[in-house]
């Protein structure tokens, strides 16, 4: 494993001081911000079709950072990620971000004993029979991200929203707005999954563990979704070694280590690391999400430009060490 420098303890406070922006827009915020939109669309008009890429990109970094990104000599590990949208079109990355697809290189990589069950898979949502589901069940959109749907009750379960909501993903591109090149010509279909679940009902932890250039460099935790906390309904994120070691890594205005109960170490933890290592594909940068069920290790989901490379780090030294972790490939070009 490559070693991430030990940082001091970081404040609380310069989380709110750097991030105010951040908090709950109210009208007259939103209102500059749809006029600011409305510029960059009225811009966007004289730029180039095969440049308008990298146009969006750099204001939505702008407005989420709050700075440029150098993509001409990317220093950061948000700033490389950006340089990998633009000019890093390897498609397997199509093939492996697809969470349908991805499936049969799972199984051929660590066996179908590590999937997670799958019901169907649906082109349409006409296709989908709500009533031959079982009474707890996952659905997911197999071209996108964050793109789920829980069922947990059945007889509750708005199905006619959820028609709604499945509808609209089907009829949306992923890549429009984010320019995540892996998502521009996937296939867009649903899946719908046995839904995994704690004894208690709860979520279970999602281990996502980041490799750059084939080494690991850490270990995400991400425990605590759909419970409510003094952070609304956003899970904790805690960041460890592969030694179970804290690492001083935290979101802004979400649940952190001291706001939880310890996350111990798994008793499967070296079967987690072996599986994903063998599961990183020759790729500068890859994210092996895994889950942790009675016991057995199930995959998640294979992400190559994690939270699309617009992470606000907390404490900040971590962007720049990370993207000094990361050579990029050769320039490959718009597309």
């Amino acid at each position: 494993m490559t070693r991430l420098p030990d940082q001091p303890p970081h404040s609380r406070f310069s989380t709110v001081r750097k991030n105010v922006a951040r908090k709950k827009p109210n009208a007259v915020w939103k209102f500059l911000r749809t006029l600011r939109r409305l510029w960059h669309s009225l811009q966007s008009i004289w730029v180039p079709k095969e440049q308008l890429p990298k146009f969006w990109i750099e204001r939505k970094y702008l407005r989420t950072i709050g700075q440029w990104p150098d993509l001409e000599s990317p220093k950061t590990l948000n700033e490389k990620i950006q340089w990998l949208k633009l000019y890093y079109h390897n498609p397997l990355l199509t093939t492996l971000a697809d969470k349908y697809t991805v499936r049969d290189y799972v199984a051929g990589k660590i066996g179908e004993e590590h999937l997670i069950p799958l019901i169907g898979v649906y082109e349409n949502v006409a296709g989908i029979d709500f009533e031959q589901l079982p009474e707890k069940f996952i659905l997911k959109a197999t071209h996108g991200c964050g793109w789920n749907m829980i069922c947990k009750d059945k007889q509750s379960f708005d199905i006619a929203g959820a028609k709604r909501k499945l509808e609209k993903w089907l009829n949306t591109n992923f890549y429009d707005g984010r320019f995540e090149w892996q998502y521009k010509d996937m296939k867009p279909r649903i899946i719908c999954e046995t839904l995994l679940e704690r004894p208690d009902g709860k979520a279970l932890h999602d281990y996502k563990i980041l490799f750059l250039n084939g080494k690991l460099c850490f270990i995400q935790v991400v425990t605590g979704r759909g419970e409510r906390s003094k952070f609304g309904l956003k899970p904790a994120n805690v960041f460890f070694s592969t030694d179970w070691e804290l690492l001083p890594i935290r979101y802004p205005f979400r649940p952190h280590v001291e706001d939880i109960a310890d996350i111990p170490k798994p008793k499967q933890l070296d079967q987690m690391i072996g599986l994903a290592y063998r599961l990183c594909p020759d790729v500068p940068v890859v994210r092996v999400d895994l889950y942790l069920h009675e016991e057995k290790v199930y995959f998640g989901e294979l992400t190559f430009t994690p939270r699309s490379g617009l992470f606000v780090w907390e404490p900040e030294e971590y962007n720049r060490t990370l993207g000094d972790m990361l050579v990029l490939p050769i320039r490959q070009g718009y597309s």
